[in-house]
């Protein structure tokens, strides 16, 4: 397993960390209009065998079902193998006191639920454009006072997160980026750089559009993006990969990302993602290649957000 730093925090994370949202609860696409969640014994064997493979990035969240749960009970006695980030929600609605015990309790909750006494990274869930308040970050350095929490960030979509970067309380942001959003790209990952603000990537498969899947599954309404993929086959089946590799070579070949999320219920998927990071190293993807993947894009991304897929 190859590390990264995640910006400022001098945190020394796997380039691939696990996303544990499967773990909790439905997600992604379905498979014959099913999600499976996994089972206490394949999720405590997935969570172990991640960390006996060198994936020490886990990331969680509150609002992922029983995720924190399953965490915490699988490989809570492991607390110093891995760098642990979870989120917490930013209560639009309340303030002053109300405010104050809402984040208090989710935060306490999590320690709970994590079986540990501090969590290294805790994210403000989903941040909407101009909605990070010093109201709730104040909160949430009291907790890093106390102990509780070593660094502060945030999980935002589109333009929003170029206001959380330059937040002075802010060490880390994580965004979408992949394949077909590569939004970030035109401004966002260089001033994070320029910040020392440590990148977490996720969707980096598109919660699972870019696999195999997105023949069966995904709705005729985004037939777009069905042959925006199409391409992306192609040109992985012309550089010898199966799409899910480039996908994933794709995202490390940006110097700024720190940490791309795999999410993932099974032991398989992750040691494949595993397999395809280290390839990256010894044959990393060609700048020709990048130049190529740049010239594909959609023509309406807002059809995406139509039909609920926040990228």
């Amino acid at each position: 397993m190859h590390y990264r730093r995640l910006g400022r925090t001098n945190l020394q994370v796997s380039e691939i960390g696990l996303g544990t949202v499967e773990l909790g609860m439905d997600y992604g696409l379905p498979v014959n209009n099913q999600h499976v969640k996994p089972s206490e014994a394949d999720a405590t064997r997935l969570l172990n065998q991640a960390l006996d493979w060198g994936v020490n990035f886990i990331d969680t969240a509150r609002s992922y079902g029983t995720s924190e749960e399953v965490i915490g009970k699988a490989i809570g006695h492991r607390r110093h193998d891995y760098i642990l980030a979870s989120k917490v929600h930013y209560f639009p609605d309340l303030h002053g006191d109300d405010l104050q015990q809402a984040v208090e309790k989710s935060v306490y909750d999590s320690l709970h639920a994590l079986k540990t006494d501090y969590i290294d990274l805790m994210q403000v869930h989903s941040v909407p454009s101009n909605f990070l308040t010093n109201e709730l970050l104040v909160i949430l350095q009291g907790f890093k006072t106390a102990g509780h929490i070593r660094f502060i960030g945030a999980t935002t979509y589109g333009d929003n997160a170029i206001d959380v970067i330059d937040n002075d309380h802010i060490d880390c942001v994580q965004v979408a980026y992949n394949l077909v959003d590569r939004s970030v790209e035109s401004y966002i990952l260089l001033f994070a750089q320029r910040r020392d603000i440590g990148i977490i990537a996720r969707s980096v498969l598109l919660r699972g559009a870019l696999t195999e899947k997105c023949r069966t599954v995904l709705p005729e309404s985004l037939k777009e993006l069905q042959m925006l993929i199409g391409e992306f086959e192609d040109i992985a089946y012309n550089e010898n990969l199966i799409l899910q590799d480039l996908a994933y070579r794709f995202v490390l070949s940006n110097p700024t990302v720190s940490v791309a999320l795999c999410g993932t219920a099974y032991v398989d998927e992750l040691a494949q993602v595993i397999v395809f990071s280290r390839a990256n190293h010894v044959y990393p993807i060609h700048s020709d290649v990048l130049t190529t993947i740049r010239f594909h894009h959609l023509q309406d991304r807002n059809q995406l957000k139509l039909e609920g897929w926040s990228i």
